[in-house]
């Protein structure tokens, strides 16, 4: 079975702050693709009408995204008002470290039954 990590993240963008958020995802993205090279999959999207996210993060495993965690955290601090987080899922077998990591957040989690990994 695979150690490998999935992080879905849905989020809503604060209206006005489009642009805003944009700026500051394109200079995340290009920090995550400098730093964090257990980070297999970083993909933020948006819908047609500007007003939601969805962010695709994949990972090696529970330590590459404990590290991630920590990398992000100035980004964080920047992204925290232009959009809401509405749903957090992980999907994978986490680690009891990264599921203290994440308690705060109160995340769905889906354990893996199977899959096909490259």
């Amino acid at each position: 079975m695979s150690d490998a990590i999935t992080l879905f993240v849905e989020s809503n963008v604060v209206p006005g702050k489009l642009d805003e958020l944009k700026d500051v995802i394109g200079r995340l993205v290009e920090h995550i693709g400098k730093t964090e090279p257990d980070t297999l999959i970083y993909s933020w999207h948006l819908n047609d009408a500007g007003t939601e996210v969805r962010v695709v993060e994949h990972y090696a495993n529970s330590d590459a995204v404990m590290f991630h965690a920590k990398n992000y955290a100035e980004f964080a601090k920047e992204l925290a008002p232009l959009r809401k987080i509405k749903n957090f899922n992980v999907c994978g077998n986490p680690s009891p470290a990264l599921l203290e990591a994440f308690s705060a957040i109160g995340p769905n989690v889906f354990s893996s039954l199977g899959g096909h990994f490259k």
